[in-house]
């Protein structure tokens, strides 16, 4: 009977021995499986709120568990729409082998709507995506979200422009606070701020006046504005924008200045001595001396460069920052008006691409040494004591010859007029007097006279000679010089 039951089990339990074997590898793999399930990497977005409002934050918990710490998550794709601040993290182990690792964070929105919250990747986990209702910051039917003022989005390198951010304030009280700004491939030159009211609602713009140190693409993005008052303080993170500057061709200096230029020139009395001085103007200047000026300067005033003193300064005007440079050389003795003082200086104009040129012409005086200015004065004074004595000799000239030619008209008769031509002549006959003047018309007048003088006769016919002769001598004497 034992034998017949030991018969009948053998298979049996061989049969089960055989499926052992291959059951517990199987149970081994599916519980391993089951452990592995049980530990793997959990990720998750917790938010505060589903709806929030323009100047308020959002607050944020990425909440990671698993079997150690995560590096930070990569949050790129959150950046479009928010103004990441990061707070803390924290981590605490749990049982199990377990970590919980909670990163905190502060999320401002960039702009209004749905915006999502992306799906992220931390650890081998990987977080559902979240929306949030981002609504208009709206007070007594004003809009008290910033907004910039249509920036540029191309420009030139070391050209200035200036970029602005425009907020309509809640409440007229209100004050407008930035952070400093900091933009790449930008300088900062001057920050202002400038208010007006507009349909009853006052508005801020707040100006940075920038200079394109850098070419390339760049992605400008403004520090937090924040608006304050009595009722509220809200803070603003505007969306990033993007600006591209261009190289300028490489054949232009970089001491070329990229914008339009206001050339100025004048003389300055330093120690009694004139000077040029000549002033550039422009709210995109290099640092840098300009190119070029300092020698033409020196040649004009035929003196060597380092001769030509040389400033630059900057000035607050209503529109920024503006930079100045001034060159400044003693005029040279012996300089007249007529002089040659047209000076042409190079500049790059970013409206139209292209170098361009402007002239000015230096004042024109004269100026020479001090002991030639007494040696043309005594030679004036000596010309105009000329003159004087020859306008003298010339109007007692004219009055003797006006008296002479009066005396003319008065003679009644041909021996009157004899007596006058011999006496002012010192002639002692009227041959002799006609061979003074050197006239041939004369000589015959002469003789004429002569006979009418030794006539017996003194009819009309000799009277009307005798007016022929008078008019004939008032004649040459009124046009003798």
């Amino acid at each position: 009977m034992v034998n017949m039951v030991h018969r009948l089990l053998s298979p049996l339990l061989l049969s089960c021995f055989c499926i052992s074997l291959i059951l517990i590898p199987s149970l081994a793999c599916a519980a391993l499986a089951s452990t592995d399930v049980e530990k793997k990497a959990v990720l998750n977005i917790v938010t505060d709120k589903k709806e929030m409002e323009m100047g308020k934050f959002l607050s944020v918990q990425l909440v990671y568990f698993g079997q150690s710490i995560p590096e930070p998550a990569q949050l790129h794709s959150w950046n479009k729409d928010f103004y990441i601040e990061d707070m803390s993290r924290d981590s605490e182990t749990l049982p199990g082998g377990y970590i919980k690792t909670i990163e905190y964070l502060r999320l401002y929105p960039r702009t209004t709507g749905i915006k999502t919250l992306h799906a992220i990747a931390q650890g081998g986990a990987i977080a559902r995506p979240v929306d949030i209702n981002v609504r208009p910051l709206i007070r007594n039917n004003i809009n008290g979200a910033p907004r910039w003022n249509s920036p540029p989005k191309e420009i030139w390198q070391g050209e200035t422009i200036i970029i602005s951010i425009v907020q309509n304030l809640m409440t007229e009280n209100n004050q407008v606070k930035t952070e400093e700004a900091r933009f790449p491939g930008f300088s900062v030159l001057h920050s202002w701020q400038e208010s007006e009211y507009k349909n009853g609602i006052k508005t801020v713009r707040v100006n940075w006046q920038l200079k394109a140190q850098n070419y390339g693409h760049f992605s400008l993005d403004a520090p937090s504005v924040v608006q304050r008052g009595s009722r509220g303080r809200w803070r603003f993170y505007l969306p990033v924008i993007n600006i591209t500057i261009k190289p300028v061709p490489a054949y232009i200096p970089a001491t070329v200045p990229a914008a339009q230029i206001e050339v100025n020139s004048k003389l300055k009395q330093v120690n009694s001595r004139p000077f040029w001085q000549l002033s550039i103007k422009s709210n995109g200047y290099p640092g840098e001396e300009i190119y070029g000026i300092r020698n033409r300067l020196a040649k004009m005033a035929q003196t060597t460069p380092d001769r030509v003193k040389f400033a630059a300064h900057e000035q607050l005007t209503d529109t920024g920052k503006q930079s100045a440079q001034s060159w400044r050389v003693a005029v040279p003795t012996w300089t007249m008006p007529l002089k040659n003082t047209l000076i042409s200086i190079d500049y790059f104009d970013p409206e139209q691409g292209q170098l361009k040129q402007t002239q000015n012409q230096l004042p024109s005086l004269w100026y020479i040494p001090v002991f030639a200015q007494y040696l043309l004065f005594i030679m004036l004074l000596l010309l105009v004591a000329l003159m004087v004595f020859y306008l003298y000799k010339w109007l007692k000239s004219r009055q003797k010859r006006i008296a002479f030619i009066r005396d003319i008209k008065a003679c009644g008769s041909a021996d009157q007029l004899r007596e006058l031509l011999l006496k002012t002549s010192g002639s002692r006959t009227l041959s002799e007097w006609a061979e003074q003047v050197q006239d041939r018309s004369l000589q015959e007048l002469a003789q004429s006279l002569n006979l009418q003088c030794f006539k017996a006769s003194n009819n009309d016919a000799s009277n009307d000679l005798l007016s022929s002769i008078k008019s004939r001598l008032i004649d040459y004497y009124s046009h003798k010089a």
